[in-house]
């Protein structure tokens, strides 16, 4: 009896641990097919940049509620720009670093954005990139760890 009282918490902790990583890994899964979605949106309606993008992002929360998984800030969480390889080096380079403020638009390979206007579309040739994020709550320790940001991106070439 004394060793299935000091075998519980453990075996309850290992437990909980699969769930959590459950739920989180199919949190990055939902964030994935929600950017894939709205890059997929974007393609058939890439008139959208000229308006800030505001159809893309709706298509990628969608896909994301649909899934059970809401932003509490979509306009921060949901990041679209478009990247055009101007120097012909290939690279888009570290998404992290062009997102962190909200940087909707477009990218050059100096990693330089240029805001989106109404009359600037993402041209043919350019790759157009949604970057995801969600600040995942810690179910049985949440109160004690902060949030563990995860994240995903997509990208597709503008035809």
């Amino acid at each position: 009896m004394v060793e299935f009282a000091l075998a519980l918490p453990l075996v309850a902790l290992l437990i909980l641990g699969v769930l959590e990583f459950g739920r989180a890994f199919q949190t990055k899964i939902v964030l994935t097919n929600a950017a894939r979605e709205g890059t997929h949106y974007f393609i058939y309606d890439n008139e959208d940049s000229k308006n800030g993008f505001v159809n893309t992002r709706a298509a990628v929360e969608v896909e994301a509620f649909n899934s059970g998984v809401t932003f509490d800030d979509p306009a921060n969480d949901i990041d679209i720009f478009c990247f055009e390889d101007s120097h012909d080096t290939g690279v888009l380079g570290e998404i992290d670093n062009a997102t962190d403020d909200n940087l909707d638009g477009f990218l050059d390979t100096g990693g330089e954005i240029v805001a989106v206007s109404s009359t600037v579309k993402c041209p043919s040739g350019s790759t157009i990139v949604i970057y995801v994020e969600k600040k995942f709550e810690l179910a049985v320790i949440g109160s004690f760890v902060d949030p563990l940001p995860i994240h995903s991106d997509a990208r597709m070439l503008v035809p």
